[in-house]
């Protein structure tokens, strides 16, 4: 069953946009701040191998470098690491951790959902500033952020935060980023 909210087709064209512009970069791992440490692949490794590997069935994708970041929602702050950010034709982002692509939302990939973890952020834009239009994705323990919102970008666009709502929820998210 397709969620109400991703029927609409300009939802949709911006999700599959964003998985798109996510999935042609690179990163890995993660920690949850409070009492819950992991790292995007499940393990405490130090070595990270990028690339696009199939777990279960289903496609995912491993980011390794130097980007971190951290998202709220609900009250509870998380944070990744190991990404790599990228700025190419008029779109700047960020991918950390280990990204599940399953356009289906089966079983099989929720599972692997809150087996690794995935941060992504992604803004048209070719200098600092505050961007209206927006997208930070992903899910940390299977809790999934996935908003439309407004990014603001610095140091010259290696860092950024965002603030917005969920697509499914309109749940307040709020997000930061660092490239290196």
């Amino acid at each position: 069953m397709t969620p109400k909210s991703l029927r609409h087709p300009r939802i949709l064209v911006a999700c599959l946009a964003l998985t798109l512009a996510l999935a042609a970069c690179a990163a890995k791992g993660s920690t949850a701040n409070s009492t819950t440490t992991t790292n995007g692949g499940g393990t405490t490794s130090t070595s990270c191998t990028p690339g696009t590997t199939v777990v279960n069935g289903i496609n995912t994708i491993k980011f390794c470098g130097p980007a971190k970041g951290s998202v709220t929602i609900n009250g509870q702050t998380y944070t990744i690491s190991g990404g790599a950010c990228f700025n190419t034709q008029g779109q700047v982002g960020v991918n950390i951790g280990h990204e599940v692509l399953d356009g289906t939302n089966s079983d099989a990939g929720k599972a692997l959902k809150k087996q690794y973890d995935y941060f992504g952020a992604l803004t048209a834009a070719t200098k600092d500033g505050t961007y209206e239009q927006s997208t930070l994705a992903g899910y940390i323990h299977g809790v999934d952020f996935t908003a439309f919102g407004k990014t603001t970008l610095s140091n010259n666009l290696q860092a950024g935060s965002f603030t917005g709502t969920t697509i499914l929820t309109q749940t307040v998210v709020t997000g930061s980023f660092t490239c290196v």
